[in-house]
């Protein structure tokens, strides 16, 4: 058995009709929404004492931003769609009834139908659709919902009936840059070899009418649940292709029974929508859309909707488990103007917040400041670096702000280094030197304290100003520079 078949293990099942399908039976049990919620987020090991440790660990420790995952309502919106997406497509294929068996094996050589009658299949194939603009989140989240099925399931026996069949219980392909029908059935096909882990075919020669079979009998072969299909905006470049396109997803759920999620940006739904048929498709089975989340300032105001309230709720929740992640050694307390202030960058979006967040560290530990305190104006720095190609498509209407009440602090102690200061100056930032020259000197006045007894002389100026010669005498006393 291959490393990612997965022996069946059948399970008791909840509906009764679900009863007797080894198909449904070796699916994960249905699991609750905290679960749900528990799955689908991560959160990486943290340790305070990492702060103090050389710049070069402390930027390696960056890295595990990329994994930080904060749930939010619509991950388990779309968990639940998939989930009913796999059942309603298995539940009409069980391979230990006669319909089925007559479906994959015999109905091809039946030319004339002579029983297609006795043995009828009814499809139960969904169209589900999930929207939402790039970096919201979609595809990291489908990847979650991906693994949390095994990827081939391995049939022996099932109640003394011997079975010798693989299930796939769920697909992930990205749509083709091309957006043509014959490069979507070649990565349908090549997902599919990847999974079982076999070798790919050559197939670029063969005809589409050729793919299209290939694909059905792949996917009646392998009892698929859920093909699903992300990138699909990418079928705008070709409108003869998007047309075509819809229509084979949409004949693999009418004949082959299998459901298909439509996922991709904000331009899927214009493609979905071109004909009532393909929106009444797309929609049967449920539409997650999927949101950039909104800074609220007062949850008390009446002209909030419930959504922006939630939106609000969701990105407070992010913002407060994203800013405990910090390898600064300066510990930076959140309060209100710096959660607008990366809301206002990012518009809410998950990932431009979250690169935002980590390039803002590391402009600071690159710095080899004393100060590394995380401020609006190392904010913006880091994300005019991090979003040169996308500053100018966030077009987002910012919701109006006040002031909210600060949270308590929980500051670390300030420690310093010995590390060589670089030059690096954050512009903009005015409670940091702007003149490197002078950076290491102000930050050694600013965060170590500068007291009075360590003024070697303390009335210089008074004998400048006694002086004939005030300049002349800070010259000789090694106080003056000219440039």
């Amino acid at each position: 058995m291959k490393s990612n078949y997965k022996l069946a293990e059948y399970k008791e099942v909840i509906l009764p009709e679900h009863q007797g399908n080894p198909l449904l039976e070796a699916l994960p049990n249905k699991i609750s929404v905290q679960e749900i919620i528990k799955q689908l987020s991560y959160f990486p090991d943290y340790s305070e004492e990492i702060s103090e440790a050389k710049d070069e660990v402390r930027l390696e420790y960056l890295s595990r931003l990329e994994l930080f995952r904060q749930p939010l309502k619509e991950y388990v919106a779309s968990f639940r769609m998939i989930e009913k997406g796999i059942k309603r497509s298995l539940s009409s294929k069980n391979p230990l009834s006669a319909a089925t068996n007559y479906k994959q094996f015999y109905s091809k050589i039946d030319t004339e139908k002579k029983y297609s009658a006795k043995y009828p299949f009814n499809s139960d194939g969904i169209g589900m659709s999930l929207i939402g603009p790039s970096g919201v989140g979609k595809s990291k989240m489908l990847e979650q919902i991906y693994n949390f099925y095994d990827p081939v399931i391995q049939h022996r026996s099932y109640n003394s009936n011997k079975l010798n069949i693989l299930q796939v219980p769920i697909l992930f392909v990205e749509c083709p840059s091309n957006g043509t029908p014959k490069g979507l059935c070649i990565a349908i096909i090549n997902s599919f070899h990847k999974v079982l882990q076999l070798p790919l075919r050559n197939i670029a020669r063969k005809t589409l009418d050729e793919l299209i079979i290939e694909v059905a009998g792949y996917v009646e072969t392998y009892f698929l649940g859920v093909l699903i299909i992300d990138e699909l905006q990418k079928l705008s470049e070709s409108k003869v292709g998007a047309i075509a396109i819809q229509d084979f997803l949409l004949s693999l759920i009418n004949e082959c029974g299998v459901s298909v999620l439509f996922c991709g940006n904000n331009e899927l739904e214009n493609i979905l929508t071109t004909t009532f048929r393909n929106a009444r498709r797309a929609e049967a089975g449920g539409v997650v859309y999927m949101l950039p989340m909104v800074y609220v300032d007062n949850f008390e105001d009446d002209s909030l909707s419930d959504e922006q309230k939630e939106k609000g709720a969701a990105w407070e929740a992010f913002t407060d488990a994203l800013w405990d992640y910090q390898w600064t050694r300066t510990y930076t307390e959140l309060d209100c103007s710096l959660k607008f202030k990366l809301y206002e960058l990012t518009k809410g979006n998950v990932d431009l917040a979250v690169r935002t967040f980590q390039k803002a560290q590391e402009i600071l530990i690159n710095s080899a400041s004393i100060d590394e305190r995380i401020t609006e104006a190392v904010l913006e720095s880091a994300f005019n670096e991090i979003s040169k190609l996308t500053r100018s498509t966030l077009d987002v209407t910012l919701l109006s702000i006040a002031k909210p009440a600060r949270r308590k602090s929980k500051q670390k102690a300030v420690k310093t280094t010995s590390s060589q200061p670089k030059n690096i100056v954050i512009p903009g930032d005015l409670s940091r030197p702007q003149h490197s020259e002078f950076a290491s000197k102000i930050d050694e006045v600013l965060h170590d304290g500068y007291t009075f007894d360590r003024i070697k002389s303390k009335n210089k100026i008074r004998k400048a100003m006694d002086s004939d010669d005030a300049i002349q005498y800070f010259k000789d006393s090694n106080m003056w520079a000219e440039y």
